[in-house]
């Protein structure tokens, strides 16, 4: 399916990205009308659309998230949760803490009421439902803006409905979140992990 999505800028215009999207979980690549600066196209991320559970993310070639839908847990890391919380039009994830906006992302990841960004230096933000410790910040809180998972980096991130897994720079495999039926693999029946554990 081919749309047009319509992102806003900073300063209020909008700038039309195509994507090609995929129904259900998933993500799909985005073709971009780039902005230049100088005699070079200015972009540090592969444009992307991810689908969680009743919401949607864009992540756009120059680093910033985009998400609109549903907010009953602050997937859409805007500040703001509740039972009727919603947006119509895409608005900007905020930064850590809640203070200005995220920047250099270059891949996002959708749960069924949880969000993900990787940053260009390996930094992982979540933001959403953590009633389960899917976010992996070290607690079962949920959180409207994004927090940073501490002491980790990782390449690659692929979020379950309440279970996440990640890869390192080395290609170990970490999880955490629920596990019920030892879906973080993490030799236990430990019913939840608040923080990355190693896949062994």
């Amino acid at each position: 399916l081919d749309i047009i999505v319509e992102l806003p800028t900073v300063d209020g215009t909008a700038v039309q990205e195509m994507a090609r999207i995929t129904v259900g979980f998933g993500k799909a690549d985005m073709g971009t009308e780039y902005a230049m600066e100088g005699n070079h196209v200015s972009a540090i991320a592969m444009p992307v659309v991810i689908a969680g559970e009743a919401f949607t993310a864009a992540l756009r070639a120059d680093g910033t998230v985009w998400t609109w839908g549903k907010n009953g847990y602050g997937q859409l890391g805007d500040g703001t949760s509740g039972p009727m919380a919603y947006e119509y039009e895409p608005i900007q994830v905020r930064g850590v803490n809640n203070l200005g906006y995220l920047k250099d992302i270059v891949d996002v990841a959708a749960g069924r009421a949880t969000s993900f960004a990787i940053a260009r230096d390996g930094t992982v933000y979540a933001w959403g439902r953590n009633n389960y410790g899917q976010l992996g910040i070290g607690s079962t809180t949920d959180t409207p803006y994004p927090v940073a998972i501490p002491d980790q980096k990782f390449v690659q991130l692929s979020a379950g409905g309440v279970h996440t897994l990640a890869v390192d720079a080395d290609g170990r495999v970490w999880g955490w979140g629920y596990n019920d039926y030892s879906q973080v693999a993490a030799d236990s029946r430990q019913p939840t992990y608040t923080s990355p554990v190693r896949v062994t």
